[in-house]
C-alpha cells in the first residue's frame, strides 16, 4: 500500500515539474527571443531601431517591464498564454465525440 501512495504523489509532482519547465521556457522566450524577433521584423518592415541594436532593445524592454508597461508584460507572458490556450483547445477538441 505504501507504494500505491508513493505512486499517486509522483504523478502530480511530475506534472507540476513539467508545468514549471514549460513556464520557465515560455517566459525565457518571451523575455529574450520575442523581443529579438520583434527587433528583426521591425527592422525589416519599419527600418532600423532608432536607439541602437538588439541589446539596446532588450534593455529598453526590461526597463518597460520594470515600469509596468502593459505592452511589455503582454510580450513577456504571450508565449505561455498562447501555449496554454493551445493546450486547452486541444484538450477540448479531444473530448468531442467522433
Amino acid at each position: 500500500m505504501a507504494s500505491d501512495s508513493a505512486a499517486t504523489h509522483k504523478a502530480p509532482d511530475r506534472a507540476l515539474a513539467r508545468e514549471g519547465l514549460l513556464l520557465a521556457g515560455a517566459l525565457a522566450g518571451g523575455a529574450l527571443l520575442l523581443p529579438l524577433l520583434i527587433w528583426v521584423v521591425g527592422g525589416t518592415v519599419l527600418g532600423p531601431y532608432p536607439d541602437g541594436g538588439p541589446l539596446r532593445l532588450l534593455g529598453d524592454f526590461m526597463r518597460l517591464l520594470a515600469q509596468g508597461s502593459l505592452a511589455a508584460w503582454i510580450i513577456l507572458w504571450g508565449p505561455y498564454l498562447a501555449l496554454s490556450l493551445a493546450r486547452v483547445t486541444l484538450a477540448l477538441w479531444r473530448r468531442i465525440p467522433r
